[in-house]
């Protein structure tokens, strides 16, 4: 019995009662209850970034967050990241994947630079120089996905109020009206 406490004793870092010769094991749960200074964590991080893995596999697992975060499948993602990272000239740290997320993350909800800098473990002027590179290199390489329809179908389906009006409109960007609320009272 004196052999088993001297030697609880010896072993540093041991989370245990002299008295009753046993370990108090939520003593060892947590790291800030041990006398010894904690050992450094190897680094594991990217050196390209600050982030430990490429964000778009952790982002884009499922389908549902695929469509939530860039507004396109899981496959069209991946297939126009095929398209557009073999083309890829820029000198950024950060996987062109996840540059491409990030771009499509702002385009489809305008999110601040500052949460994106921080989500991809950049600084703002990267994410800014990112953007700019990339609505580029988008607009470059992907006319060919967007189709202008035939100037006859387009006057087809133009809305009526444009047909009077704008009789050579071609393309609808976005036509929405807001009402509000204004004073009957102009001098008010």
């Amino acid at each position: 019995m004196e052999h088993e406490a001297m030697e609880l004793q010896d072993v540093p870092n041991s989370q245990s009662d002299v008295g009753t010769q046993w370990e108090d094991c939520t003593l060892g749960d947590h790291n800030y209850s041990s006398s010894l200074p904690l050992m450094p964590l190897p680094n594991t991080a990217d050196q390209g970034t600050q982030c430990a893995e490429p964000l778009h596999k952790n982002l884009l697992r499922t389908e549902a967050l695929s469509l939530l975060y860039t507004g396109l499948s899981v496959a069209a993602f991946h297939s126009v990241a095929e398209h557009l990272i073999p083309l890829y000239k820029g000198s950024f740290q950060l996987d062109p994947t996840d540059q491409l997320l990030l771009t499509l993350m702002k385009l489809r909800h305008n999110l601040l630079q500052d949460d994106l800098a921080e989500r991809f473990c950049v600084s703002q002027s990267v994410v800014s120089q990112l953007l700019s590179y990339w609505i580029d290199h988008m607009e470059e390489n992907m006319r060919e996905y967007i189709p202008w329809l035939p100037r006859e179908t387009i006057r087809a389906t133009m809305p009526q109020c444009f047909k009077d009006h704008y009789p050579g409109t071609t393309c609808i960007i976005d036509c929405s009206e807001t009402p509000l609320q204004k004073a009957r009272n102009l001098d008010s």
